[in-house]
């Protein structure tokens, strides 16, 4: 009787250095960085409260006698370590755990698995990887979700109703998904429901002779014709759609 071990069963999707480039995107967030530095700076302010709580004075004495018989107590770092100390960092660990683990990201990629959009319908297949959320400054209104590929191909987003039914589960106009430099692929979507008609700008005057700027993509890019490459061109239009 032949015996098979799949050895990719219980592999981590991830390597170190993908894990520190995920942790350290999510310091981008400026809400998450003012959270986290004022949980680090009340660590001090908590130490000096619970230093005078019976329990702690009594663990705190047990600590500095281990260092004494360890001959600790002089070093470097360790000297400072007390037991009110390691408690009032607790609440700090905690916090940063919450802020740098991406989970309403990773609740976005098991959206993907649960769509059989990115496992190629294979239960154990491949997932996106989520490393960041941001905001494209040439259109507020369109973020962009940064993931590892692992494997992914944007066309698996772009083939039939997937945005569609991706829009439905996350309740936002999911626009499109395109394969991103290395191994990472993007997934455009807007922070309302549904696609919001466009309407004409003076931005999309052109100072290029025999071009037109039509006005923008979902994704904010101008979409441009010339006259002199495209001689034939139908018109039409209905209450400011393009």
């Amino acid at each position: 009787m032949n015996t098979y071990i799949d050895v990719n069963k219980n592999k981590k999707p991830t390597t170190l250095a993908q894990d520190i480039v995920i942790i350290s995107s999510q310091l981008l967030s400026p809400v998450k960085d003012v959270v986290l530095g004022i949980s680090l700076f009340s660590i001090p302010y908590l130490n000096t409260k619970i230093s005078n709580i019976k329990p702690i004075i009594d663990g705190n004495n047990m600590v500095d006698t281990i260092k004494k018989i360890l001959l600790l107590e002089n070093t470097p770092l360790i000297k400072d370590i007390t037991l009110s100390l390691v408690v009032s960092s607790i609440p700090f660990c905690f916090i940063a755990i919450a802020l740098l683990k991406p989970y309403e990201l990773n609740r976005k990629a098991k959206d993907c698995k649960d769509l059989i959009i990115t496992d190629n319908g294979k239960k154990g297949g491949n997932t996106i990887i989520p490393i960041r959320k941001t905001i494209s400054l040439k259109n507020p209104s369109l973020i962009k979700l940064i993931c590892y590929s692992n494997g992914v191909l944007a066309d698996d987003f772009n083939e039939g109703d997937k945005l569609k039914r991706l829009s439905r589960k996350w309740k936002r106009f999911v626009v499109n998904a395109e394969d991103y430099k290395d191994d990472k692929l993007i997934i455009y979507y807007k922070r309302h429901k549904s696609n919001k008609m466009l309407f004409w700008e003076n931005e999309y005057l052109s100072k290029t002779d025999f071009e037109l700027v039509l006005g923008q993509d979902n994704i904010g890019n101008q979409e441009i014709i010339n006259i002199n490459s495209s001689p034939h061109m139908v018109i039409s239009s209905s209450s400011g759609r393009r």
